[in-house]
């Protein structure tokens, strides 16, 4: 893990069954203050369009944003976002584990993305234990994980920071839809340098 200033940007590899194949994820953490993570039975499950704001963190005017930039992403990429919102994850499934245990086991519950294409997106924030995930499957390569901490670090941490969580989530999805989802749909190259002007 790399610490500056007090925050911890983890990237991580983890290889899991689902069914009979493999999965291979990237887990991209954010943590703007200290982690408090458990997991438990009991995870979130999201709406038909990918959304549980159990966090209450969105109007229904900003859910129903959200839910129209979700199936605009999927209707021209065919990735499959999923957006969790929570206030501690100890309150929904948590007790033991850390926070990569967690997200890795809600990835797999829910099944994100299509199996043979593994390009699932989980955006996972869980605002009173001050933390957020992005996760990829196995079907992004290596070079959109610094895409996704580019979409945390400077377009979702400054407004979490600044208490417009909200602001924060859409403008979240509007990266992952420019850095991620668009250039990989695309083919387009990708490198480890690229930036979102967000």
């Amino acid at each position: 893990a790399l610490t500056i200033g007090g925050e911890s940007d983890v990237f991580q590899r983890r290889s899991h069954g689902s069914g009979n194949s493999l999965m291979r994820l990237r887990l991209i953490l954010a943590v703007f203050l200290f982690p408090f993570v458990a997991l438990a039975d009991g995870l979130p499950r999201p709406d038909a369009d990918g959304i549980a704001d159990l966090a209450n963190l969105l109007t229904p005017a900003e859910e129903d944003q959200l839910r129209t930039d979700i199936r605009d992403i999927r209707a021209q990429t065919g990735v499959d976002l999923v957006v969790i919102t929570m206030d501690r994850l100890a309150n929904h499934g948590g007790a033991g584990q850390s926070l990569e245990a967690y997200a890795t086991a809600l990835f797999n519950t829910l099944g994100i993305g299509d199996a043979a294409k593994d390009d699932g997106v989980l955006l996972l924030v869980a605002s009173e234990d001050r933390a957020m995930r992005i996760e990829l499957g196995s079907g992004f390569s290596w070079s959109y994980d610094s895409r996704a901490q580019t979409v945390i670090d400077d377009t979702m941490l400054p407004r979490f920071r600044d208490g417009r969580m909200a602001e924060g989530i859409l403008e979240g999805v509007a990266g992952i839809k420019g850095m991620i989802a668009l250039p990989f749909a695309e083919g387009r190259w990708v490198g480890l340098s690229d930036s979102w002007p967000l």
